[in-house]
């Protein structure tokens, strides 16, 4: 399996099991979300050399 379908593989999953393609979106949703948050609360990239 190859990265680009992952999403896609994870969301049939979650869709397979809960019997909804609903939840598999609002999984889809937070992910996304988590990921945004992840990436704020980066620290900002230093040059090399510099601390």
């Amino acid at each position: 399996m190859r990265d680009a379908t992952l999403g896609p593989s994870f969301t049939g999953a979650i869709s397979d099991a809960m019997g909804s393609l609903d939840y598999a979106l609002i999984v889809s949703a937070l992910t996304l979300f988590a990921g945004v948050v992840a990436c704020a609360c980066q620290r900002p990239l230093t040059a090399a050399g510099t601390f």
